[in-house]
Parts: structure tokens; sequence; C-alpha cells
């Protein structure tokens, strides 16, 4: 949806509770998973490496190409 959406509401029982960009949106999880919703593929994989100590980076919604670059360039900093 963030990749083909210019602007996203999220509603919650009739009531919009969040509302921007898919990169605004989709950077609130915590706020997302509390409304039962999911994130992004990207977002879980970036958290996840960031909780590892992997990845210093910002944790935001990227389309697959991105995030595969993201993982090549952290594994050729470990072979480096």
């Amino acid at each position: 949806i963030y990749l083909f959406s210019e602007y996203i509401y999220v509603m919650s029982q009739g009531k919009i509770v969040m509302e921007g960009s898919g990169q605004e949106v989709f950077s609130k999880t915590a706020e997302l998973r509390e409304l039962g919703l999911g994130v992004p593929f990207s977002v879980e994989v970036l958290e996840d490496l960031k909780k590892q100590g992997l990845y210093r980076g910002e944790i935001k919604a990227i389309d697959l190409k991105e995030l595969a670059e993201v993982i090549f360039n952290l594994l050729g900093d470990k072979n480096d």
C-alpha cells in the first residue's frame, strides 16, 4: 500500500486515528501494532537488524530492492 499511495488514512472504530504519507504512517510501528495492523516486511527486517546491532540507519518503509541493497551493504561491511 505504501508504495502506491500518496496519502494514507488509518481508521479505527469509524474514526481517523492516523494519517500521512506512507513513510509517516508506517514509521509509527508501535501505534500500528496496537491497532492490530501489520507493518511492511521491510520495516520488520530493519527493526530486527537494528535490535541485533547490525543496522544503524532510519527504520522506514522501503521497497524490496532497497531492502536488498541495505542487506548487501551490511554483508559487505562484515566481509571487510
